[in-house]
């Protein structure tokens, strides 16, 4: 098979399989959850000219949103896997993939990461709370 022909096979398959699957996890984070964006508790980025989505999630936290998700049957990669050694100073990264499964399954796990999301970050935002206020007891 010439290049040619491999370039525009490895071209057809990313367009009708992976890119879906792109928009699909980026359509479903939004929408399903818009107030993760607007808690400020999640961010990403569209992939330009790849297929990994880079999930920024609050600091402290993405070690604990891939547990989570995995725990729902999310399999995600190690959170910090874009950082030298796989270690992330901030804990807030993770790379999503998604371009193994079907559609429906991209759209189902996309609801469990941001659940996963939601669920870690409101856990992080209380404990940060009750430290405060356990502070502000004890002057």
């Amino acid at each position: 098979m010439s290049t040619r022909r491999v370039a525009r096979a490895l071209e057809c398959t990313l367009s009708t399989r992976v890119a879906p699957g792109i928009g699909i996890t980026f359509g479903a984070l939004p929408n399903a959850h818009a107030s993760a964006t607007s808690k400020g508790v999640a961010s990403w980025a569209a992939p330009k000219g790849g297929y990994f989505i880079s999930l920024d999630v609050l600091d402290g936290c993405a070690k604990d949103v891939v547990r989570l998700s995995t725990e729902a049957g999310v399999a995600l990669t190690p959170a910090g896997a874009t950082y030298p050694f796989g270690r992330d100073p901030r804990d807030r990264n993770i790379r999503i993939a998604p371009t193994f499964p079907d559609l429906a399954t991209v759209a189902t796990a996309a609801e469990g990461v941001a659940l996963s999301i939601l669920l870690s970050t409101s856990r992080a935002l209380l404990e940060r709370a009750a430290g405060q206020v356990q502070s502000s007891l004890s002057r």
